[in-house]
């Protein structure tokens, strides 16, 4: 979930201009229609699930804030520009007038792995999760959400022969937790429907 930070986080408290009102509005369609789905969000007691994140460089990335779920329409103000990080020794730097995301070494791991990858989703669903887990490829169940072992078993998917970003990445020790890249926020968006229309396409033919 997004109420504990789990790497040290190095935390500037400012405004971050670098986001365009069309990135911004890329994020929020997608994000609106993740709501929808229930997919992304909060729960009850008001902790959020779910994050997105887009490239802006070789490193650096703008990633939904910690305790944002329950907001309809984002603004600059509930991003968060993460500008360094060592997955190795669970370190993040980032700006923004909200802390990233205790997800955001996850996200790291695409960006490190493939220079071409430039949006990444993380939902949740406990019913797909369970599903598909170890049927699709899936993270080590010991690697914990928010952990250094978590990315770094992501870039281990990540690295393998054959894999392709719009395969999602089931988060073996974050139970609900799914995972997966883009060329594009619209690429990734387009990527998790795909992947809940094949699902829904195997339910019809049972």
């Amino acid at each position: 979930m997004e109420n504990i930070i789990k790497f040290t986080c190095d935390w500037i408290e400012q405004e971050i201009e670098i986001v365009s009102e069309q990135d911004l509005e890329a994020l929020n369609r997608w994000r609106s229609r993740l709501i929808t789905m229930n997919l992304i969000g909060a729960l009850p007691n008001g902790i959020g699930f779910g994050n997105i994140s887009y490239r802006v460089d070789d490193i650096s990335f703008v990633i939904t804030g910690s305790q944002t779920g329950h907001i309809a329409d984002l603004t600059k103000e509930n991003l968060s520009l993460v500008s360094e990080y060592n997955i190795h020794k669970n370190y993040l730097k980032c700006y923004g007038k909200t802390r990233a995301s205790s997800e955001s070494l996850s996200h790291a791991a695409f960006y490190l792995s493939n220079s071409k990858i430039t949006a990444v989703i993380h939902i949740h669903d406990k019913k797909t999760w369970a599903q598909n887990l170890n049927r699709v490829p899936t993270t080590s169940c010991s690697a914990l959400y928010g952990s250094s072992e978590l990315a770094e078993s992501i870039m281990h998917l990540l690295s393998s022969e054959g894999y392709h970003p719009s395969v999602p990445i089931i988060m073996g020790g974050h139970p609900e937790g799914i995972i997966l890249g883009g060329f594009s926020l619209d690429d990734a968006g387009k990527n998790i429907l795909r992947f809940y229309n094949k699902i829904r396409s195997k339910n019809e033919t049972r």
